[in-house]
């Protein structure tokens, strides 16, 4: 079987990989194949170029970066794609003559590509973005407010404030919108993707394909519970309004107020995005004073080490898939409580690898950290099994057979 796969993502010039965890993680585990021949093509900032390591054909697709001035242009004209790059695109896919296209995501413009060329595509879910959309802004927080106090003229100039990202996000789920009428065949990894998949869209076959980790979360290495003078929680989260950062201040607010002795590390955001300042405008409170640290983003080992030393992981957000944070927490043996939002019950089953809570439920939460924290072993219970499941479910050479099966069958098709 031949299969080339499709990201818009940077290929660093200094490595093979792609930027990115889990499809890099998915690259590794296909070039372990005796059964397929393997291309990846992605961006570059360098030039246009072909290379072959480690059993892996590579296409790397010059991506034009604008000037300044060109980028403010594009974001206020809400620019999305470029066709050139989509001609470069179809290039490689006709040079390599594949049996299978595999495309990683709907909120690019990949699938763009699809009724260009002759060849069976699948497409990999990842976010979906007219769900998405539809929970952007937190229950509470209307668009007016949200613009409203996240307006700084040096952003809005520049095209780069959150009226913008919500502007573009809504001319992506457009396009998004387009795919649906000839995509046929699609990957994913959770009841909520498959669900969202039957309804938007029509006369698509469905593949369920576990998601692969970074390779420093499978590791010997298990996270345990450890007495200290203070509680630590941690979340993993990207600076977007929908990831509950309202979640985690009021919250925090609470649980001062109620004299637990915390300190909750956010990771993957940092104090200086916007919708970290909005938050605080909004609600009227400081994350520093209510004990809430932002550390930016971190590597995997960097992460990895965190998690262990923390307590509890918790996942704020108002809508996701399956984010790649909560499995790599579980699988750590973490304790998790995350919303119970979008394919995350297909992640946590409940009071079993982790707890669930409805979204945007801080009081609920509040009493759950509390509870669960006075609680070791129902802490180590939790996490253990989370641990177990999660092993399984992230197998690599469980999920190499899985997708060697699936590319078969969509050829045989």
């Amino acid at each position: 079987m031949k299969i080339i796969l499709l990201t818009d993502q940077l290929i660093q010039s200094d490595a093979t990989f792609i930027v990115g965890g889990w499809i890099q993680s998915l690259i590794s585990i296909l070039q372990n194949s005796k059964k397929m021949e393997i291309a990846v093509v992605g961006m570059t900032a360098g030039n246009t170029c072909f290379e072959k390591k480690q059993n892996i054909t590579y296409y790397k697709i010059r991506h034009n970066f604008p000037n300044p001035l060109k980028r403010i242009y594009r974001r206020w004209r809400r620019t999305i794609q470029d066709d050139s790059e989509i001609k470069e695109y179809i290039s490689a896919i006709n040079d390599f003559n594949p049996d299978i296209v595999h495309i990683f995501g709907t909120e690019n413009f990949l699938c763009n590509i699809i009724p260009l060329i002759q060849y069976k595509a699948v497409v990999h879910l990842q976010g979906l973005i007219n769900p998405y959309s539809n929970a952007w802004f937190p229950p509470g927080i209307s668009e007016h407010t949200l613009n409203l106090h996240s307006f700084r003229m040096f952003d809005f100039l520049k095209g780069n404030g959150l009226y913008h990202k919500f502007e573009t996000f809504k001319v992506m789920a457009r396009r998004e919108s387009d795919y649906f009428s000839f995509i046929r065949f699609v990957m994913g990894r959770t009841d909520w993707d498959k669900s969202m998949s039957n309804l938007l869209i029509k006369n698509a076959q469905y593949f369920h394909l576990e998601e692969s980790l970074r390779p420093d979360f499978y590791t010997d290495l298990q996270w345990t519970f450890k007495k200290k003078d203070e509680i630590r929680l941690i979340s993993v989260l990207s600076a977007n309004a929908y990831k509950g950062f309202d979640v985690i201040l009021k919250t925090a607010h609470i649980l001062k107020s109620h004299g637990l002795s915390f300190r909750w590390t956010v990771c993957g955001a940092s104090e200086k995005d916007n919708v970290i300042r909005t938050m605080e405008k909004i609600l009227k409170k400081k994350y520093k004073e209510n004990n809430v640290a932002f550390l930016g983003k971190k590597t995997s080992e960097e992460l990895r080490s965190l998690l262990l030393d923390s307590d509890i992981f918790i996942h704020p957000s108002y809508i996701e898939n399956s984010p790649n944070s909560i499995c790599e927490a579980q699988i750590l043996g973490m304790p998790v409580i995350a919303s119970c939002v979008g394919g995350i019950p297909s992640l946590i089953q409940q009071n079993e690898t982790g707890i669930l809570f409805p979204a945007n439920d801080v009081f609920l939460l509040s009493e759950t950290i509390i509870s669960l924290i006075s609680d070791s072993q129902r802490m180590m219970q939790l996490g253990k099994n989370a641990r177990v499941v999660a092993q399984k479910r992230h197998d690599r050479d469980a999920i190499l057979k899985n997708i060697e099966n699936i590319y078969r069958e969509i050829i045989e098709l």
